[in-house]
């Protein structure tokens, strides 16, 4: 026959118990690629006995569009009875886009607890990620200012290249998809490479509020025809444009636009050379030779290398503002440069310019 049992004596040592909880329960969080975000948790002891070591947390983030798996760990220290430690899970967008799940564990399995259930959270599409498809526009200027392919520039020219893109959170912070060569049009010529390494070269990465910039100074370069190429990853084309370099200073093409005019005209024309004149004087005569008006430099506006067109419009009127008459009036161009005349640079469109002098028509 069985015995009886008249006491059962347990002896028991206890051992911490943690919960883990999430701090706010929100839904499944939107983003654009590009965009951070983050999830709040809690681990508290709840029981009357000390946790002896750090407490561990692994999270995993796993994308179920791309099935990559991302396990991070990090460590607290050890929570005594009744306290407990906050922390947060970020999440970098970038690469992770569509749908994206978590899974956190806490102390997983490493300190001995009551229970391990309550210590791991599941949250399934936590993060929701649109993929950004947007491309990046390259925009060069030459000195600032745009370029038509062929025209002149300093020998010293700054190329500034930027990728713009106001549609995407991805900004740009190194220079891999971009490539610059430049080569001078002559026999045997090849493209050379430019390097980002090149001292005449700076560049600065995107930002919320910069653009991403590439600027170099190529020169100082010989005379020549020159062509400049820039591919960008974006682009299924590269960049690619021709301009001339004359190092010799010299003035072509200067004629009023429009001629005939009416009410206003402005002064086209073209330098070449490594710098502007230091003197510009354009005087308005009658076809007797009487001089009714002067325009100097500093009336014209910021001048530069390569083409021109004066901020400057004659308005028609002589040195006291009085309207002068309709018919023919004589123009004449004097620039100096290191105290000499500059030399007149001949081209087939100064047919209407010639030794200086040129004709233009005050029609009202």
């Amino acid at each position: 026959a069985p015995a009886q049992l008249d006491k059962w004596q347990v002896n028991f040592e206890g051992v911490p118990e943690g919960v883990l909880v999430q701090k706010s329960p929100v839904e499944p969080i939107q983003l654009r690629e590009g965009q951070n975000a983050s999830v709040e948790f809690i681990f508290k002891n709840v029981s009357v006995y000390n946790f002896l070591d750090s407490i561990q947390v692994n999270w995993t983030l796993t994308n179920l569009n791309s099935k990559k798996v991302e396990n991070f760990t990090r460590k607290f220290p050890a929570v005594k009875a009744g306290e407990f430690f906050e922390f947060s899970v970020d999440f970098n967008s970038v690469g992770n886009a569509g749908v994206n799940e978590l899974e956190v564990f806490a102390n997983p399995r490493i300190q001995q607890e009551q229970s391990f259930r309550n210590n791991l959270i599941k949250l399934g599409n936590t993060f929701l990620v649109e993929a950004d498809n947007s491309t990046s526009l390259l925009d060069v200027n030459f000195d600032g200012v745009y370029i038509m392919d062929g025209d002149l520039v300093s020998p010293n020219v700054m190329v500034t290249a930027l990728l713009k893109n106001d549609q995407t959170l991805l900004y740009k912070k190194d220079t891999l998809g971009m490539e610059i060569f430049l080569k001078k049009s002559c026999e045997g010529c090849q493209f050379q490479k430019i390097n980002f390494s090149n001292p005449n070269l700076t560049w600065s990465p995107a930002s919320e509020n910069e653009d991403f910039r590439v600027s170099f100074i190529p020169g100082p370069l010989e005379d020549g025809v020159y062509t400049l190429r820039i591919t960008n990853e974006d682009s299924e084309q590269p960049y690619e444009i021709t301009f001339e370099v004359v190092n010799e200073s010299q003035i072509s093409n200067f004629y009023p636009y429009p001629n005939p005019f009416s009410t206003s005209v402005r002064f086209v024309f073209t330098l070449t050379g490594a710098e502007i004149p230091d003197e510009i004087k354009i005087q308005i005569m009658t076809v007797t030779g009487r001089v009714v008006r002067e325009i100097l430099q500093d009336e014209l506006g910021p001048i530069r290398i390569g083409n021109n067109i004066t901020e400057y419009a004659w308005d028609g009127r002589d040195e006291f503002g009085d309207q002068l008459a309709n018919g023919v009036y004589i123009y004449r161009v004097l620039i100096r440069k290191n105290g000499q005349f500059m030399e007149h640079r001949p081209t087939a469109g100064d047919r209407g310019f010639t030794k200086g002098y040129g004709k233009m028509y005050l029609l009202r």
